[in-house]
């Protein structure tokens, strides 16, 4: 019996579908299943059960934002790296609905200040500034621009890049420069309730100011269909939240991770090579402004 079997046998509850993103899928009969969310249910209520992906301080930050006010799915029972049994919230994924319209993108902006107002009142500590430092140099200056075959950046357009970064390293190397967030805030990971958005999957960390506003428009673009996607229109939300050299400098950030997760992440690659272009006029755009 694989795990995800035992846990929902342990917790006597049956297991109706997986759910991969916005994607409600089958469970396989007779198969063993992949560690994932799952909704199930028990006594006639449904749940969902969560057997795998988690990070490190899910359940904490989960309560953490709970206790700030901020909606989050309640945790009915969990054991840290076995499982978490969430409560069940019957409304759609932010990621299912028109997710690229002005109303829904202000929703998400808007919670989203919402949660940094709350999450930035504690004082930081040198361990959070030294987590900024660590996925500055992992991701946007290590995994993101590694000249691979998978790479679309040409060897001297990786030195621009890095040589735009490099000069805001000292800014976000201090707490003045960083702030905390909630770093999952992609349209997968809220859910569309009538009462207004719903956290899912809380992962709070320290990141550059302004990063998750430029990263929720980075995914966007990533995701949205093509027809809808133009750089007037992302010229047009950089106007309404008000970019000014700060938020170009993340939303960099933002875009060169996206070019790798169109090109290279397993996750994604192939699938969003139509955007490529776009994403690579935006960033030589960036890089004459920053």
């Amino acid at each position: 019996m694989c795990k995800t079997h035992q846990i929902a046998k342990q917790l006597d509850v049956t297991l109706l579908k997986r759910l991969d993103g916005a994607k409600v899928l089958p469970v396989p009969e007779h198969e063993p299943l992949e560690p994932g969310s799952y909704l199930v249910e028990k006594d006639g209520e449904k749940f969902v059960l969560k057997t795998g992906n988690f990070n490190d301080h899910e359940v904490d930050h989960n309560w953490e934002l709970a206790d700030a006010g901020t909606p989050v799915r309640n945790i009915t029972e969990s054991v840290p790296g076995e499982y978490i049994l969430y409560e069940y919230v019957d409304a759609p994924l932010m990621a299912a609905s028109e997710y690229w319209s002005d109303a829904e993108m202000q929703k998400v902006f808007n919670l989203q200040h919402e949660i940094e107002a709350k999450l930035n009142r504690v004082l930081f500590t040198d361990k959070d500034v030294k987590q900024a430092i660590n996925w500055l140099n992992d991701r946007p200056l290590g995994l993101w621009l590694k000249e691979t075959t998978n790479n679309p950046w040409r060897h001297e357009e990786v030195a621009k890049i890095r040589e735009a970064i490099r000069p805001y390293m000292t800014e976000w190397s201090i707490a003045e420069g960083l702030e905390r967030v909630y770093r999952d805030n992609n349209g997968e990971h809220y859910v569309d309730s009538p009462t207004g958005l719903v956290v899912l999957d809380v992962d709070i960390a320290t990141r550059p100011k302004h990063y998750m506003d430029m990263r929720y428009l980075a995914w966007v673009i990533l995701t949205m269909p093509m027809e809808f996607l133009s750089t007037e229109w992302v010229m047009e939300w950089l106007t309404k939240l008000r970019a000014d050299q700060a938020h170009y400098i993340t939303f960099l950030l933002s875009l060169v991770g996206i070019m790798w997760d169109i090109y290279a992440n397993p996750g994604y690659a192939g699938q969003h090579e139509d955007k490529g272009e776009i994403v690579k006029e935006l960033v030589t755009w960036l890089i004459d402004r920053v």
